[in-house]
């Protein structure tokens, strides 16, 4: 795997990632508590919470990470430029599916918990906001 290219930090551009981050995470939250949203939904709000975040960190590093919705690469390039995540690579590399492939029928991925899925947003998200600088409420 090519290691990510840096240039200056990008604490405008961690910023707006981090708050798309706080919009999906919200949607998965309100989502979960009717008891009534499709899985596929729910696991494609917390994959796009958690890769938001992702960015977030390598935006306000300075890292460049081009259009990927590849969790495992984006946590690899969080660790290359030494930031510790908080979660094992492997959980977050569960909600890749839900990305983009697990959208369109006869596509078959194993369930990721609600609450495995909620855990994995909510470190990622107190992470994330370390390094963006507390730009949550």
């Amino acid at each position: 795997m090519a290691r990510c290219s840096m240039s200056g930090p990008r604490p405008d551009e961690a910023k707006r990632l981090f708050a798309a981050a706080e919009r999906d995470r919200l949607s998965f939250l309100l989502l979960i508590e009717t008891g009534r949203a499709p899985n596929e939904t729910l696991g494609f709000l917390a994959q796009q919470a958690c890769e938001k975040y992702l960015k977030a960190i390598l935006a306000s590093q300075g890292a460049s990470f081009g259009r990927t919705h590849d969790l495992d690469h984006l946590a690899r390039s969080v660790l290359a430029g030494g930031v510790a995540l908080p979660v094992a690579i492997e959980r977050l590399a569960a909600l890749n599916p839900y990305a983009v492939a697990i959208r369109y029928e006869g596509t078959e991925v194993v369930w990721v918990e609600n609450d495995e899925a909620a855990q994995l947003v909510a470190a990622l998200r107190d992470c994330a906001q370390r390094w963006v600088g507390g730009a949550a409420p």
